[in-house]
Formats: structure tokens, sequence, C-alpha cells
């Protein structure tokens, strides 16, 4: 045995300097973990939505119900182009610029003066091109979109009671559907295709919702705010724009009051949750979760956020085409 202690002393060594490294880690947790035994009850936003639709009863009605079972928190998505034209009252259209073009005459639904911004900055069949009608949803779709995206990957136009924004998007950005194909009469494939129908661009967080907001924070609950991203997206910038968007919001949800009666109700809230939900018939499986810190003006106005093409202005009269030369770096 000493001999084999011998020949191993320095491996022996760090042995004995990683376990006593992981016993001080492990110890260091334990004492954090057992002086903190906070929690929080959460339920999804959407999930009550749905609740709400199938049972007559509005949102609110159901988050006072959970309300008084003993839930704290209520996690909140933040709104995308996709969830505004899904699911929200505002009037917002996101379409890409290869479905736009399928119309010949496509230029003559919009404005001339975004017609002309957007053919003298350049597009491809990858931008999105977004639609917002109504004084509440321009201003927030615009604000976001501005915050959110670089300034030369935009051409906005703000008419205070609707606006129009062209966003530059790539090849990378595009989401297609699933092959569609045609066949002959007797069944045989004749040729495929995949359809390019939305972007990534249109899922990318925008902002929490405030009507949605209010609604919550109304009934003494507190907002577990959810964000969307993908890896390509999520820069300073961003990160930023969503930042500022939670300390702008109804009640900042970064400087949310610590009520003391409620963090005690906590001890009693989770047995009371569930004999509240075995009643309503609603199979629960509780899981701790950590707590988090967490107007548009009526003039008509033009933004050319981005780069435009050789030459000082847009041209004067609109002559749009079908496929109009790509004047950004970096994209088709």
């Amino acid at each position: 045995m000493k001999e084999y202690m011998k020949r191993n002393a320095v491996l022996l060594v760090l042995l004995a300097a990683a376990v006593a490294v992981s016993a001080a880690v492990i110890a260091g947790r334990w004492r954090v973990e057992a002086g903190n035994k906070q929690y929080d009850i959460l339920i999804d936003y959407n999930e009550v939505e749905l609740m709400a639709e199938q049972s007559g009863r509005d949102v609110s009605w159901w988050l006072e119900q959970f309300r008084d079972m003993g839930l704290t928190r209520v996690a909140l998505t933040e709104e995308t182009l996709a969830s505004l034209m899904e699911n929200s009252p505002l009037p917002v259209t996101a379409t890409v610029m290869d479905a736009v073009l399928q119309d010949a005459d496509w230029a003559e639904s919009y404005p001339a003066a975004f017609v002309s911004a957007i053919e003298a900055y350049g597009y491809d069949r990858f931008d999105v091109l977004v639609e917002v009608f109504g004084r509440e949803a321009a201003g927030f779709v615009v604000d976001a979109v501005e915050r959110r995206f670089h300034s030369e990957d935009l051409v906005v136009l703000d008419q205070g009671e609707e606006a129009y924004i062209l966003i530059n998007s790539t090849v990378d950005d595009a989401l297609y559907e699933r092959d569609e194909g045609y066949y002959t009469t007797a069944g045989k494939s004749f040729s495929s295709r995949s359809v390019l129908s939305a972007s990534k661009l249109m899922y990318v967080s925008l902002g929490l919702m405030p009507e949605k907001v209010e609604r919550i924070q109304s009934l003494g609950l507190e907002v577990a705010p959810r964000t969307i991203c993908y890896n390509s997206f999520n820069d300073a910038r961003y990160t930023q724009a969503v930042i500022e968007g939670y300390e702008r919001s109804p009640t900042p949800l970064a400087a949310r009051r610590k009520k003391a009666a409620a963090r005690q109700a906590n001890t009693t809230a989770p047995a009371k949750l569930a004999s509240s939900l075995k009643e309503l018939g609603i199979t629960s499986h509780a899981a701790p979760t950590h707590s988090q810190a967490a107007p548009a003006s009526s003039r008509v106005h033009l933004r050319f956020m981005g780069r435009k093409v050789s030459g000082s202005s847009a041209p004067p009269t609109p002559a749009p085409s079908p496929t109009a030369s790509r004047t950004r770096e970096g994209t088709w």
C-alpha cells in the first residue's frame, strides 16, 4: 500500500484537492438553498385564455379563481408578429415578400411613398412586409420593431392610424411549409416545390401586451415574463429592448413589491391549490419555481431607416417590379 501511494502520490493529491473543492462548493450551495424556502406558484396566461374560451368565463374570472387557490404569479409570453395575427384583436398582418409578389398589382395596395421607399431600398422575397391598422396597434408594433431591429434593416412609414414596415430578412430566416407537389391523373408525381410561407423574424418577441399586464396586476398577481428569440438574433440591442419594455410596463416588473403576507401564504398554498383543483376535477403536478427579477404621432412621416441605392433620393414615381435589385450586404 505504501509503495502504491508513493508511485501515485501526485494523482492522490490531485484527487484529494478535487474532493475538497467539490465538498466546499456543495456545502456552500446547501447553505444557500437551506435559507431560501421561497417559491412561486405560476400558471400560463395562454392556458388561462384557452380555459376561458372553453368555459364561457372570461380570463379575469379564471385568474381570480386561481388567485384564491393560492396562485401568486402568471407567466406571460411576449407578443410576436405571428401571435398578433393569430390571437390578438389588433389588426396586424405580416407577410413574406414572396407571397406579396404573387400579385402583379401588389404595389397598388400600399401607399405610394412606402412603395417608392422600399424600391429605393431594395427588397427580395425573404423580406417581411408588415401592415398595422389602428393607433394602438401601430404605436405598439412600430415602437417594438424600431427598438429591436437595427435601423439599416428597416423601412417604416408611420401614419399614426396605420403603419407599413419592411423588415430585412435573409434566406437563413426563411421558413417553408412541407413540400407540395403536382400529380398527374394517374397519381404519379409530376414535380415538387417548397412554399416560402414565413420568416423567423415573425416569431421574435416584441414585448408584453400592456392590457394583459394590467389585467394580471389589477388582481394582485405578479407577471413572470417570458421572451422568445433565436440564436442569431439575441444580441445586446434586443436584450436592452426587452429590459426597457419590462421597466415601462404599467407597474415596472423589475421593481415588484415584496409582499410578506403573500410569501407567508405560500406555505399553505400548495395544499390549498391541489385541493381546489381536485374539486374541479383537474389533475395537477406541483413543481417549485425560482423567483425572477424581472403615444404614436398622428403626423404622417416616413422613416427611411436603411441605406439607399445609388442616388440621393427615392424615385418620385413608384415603378415596382417583382424583382427589385438587392443592395444590402450579407443577403441576396
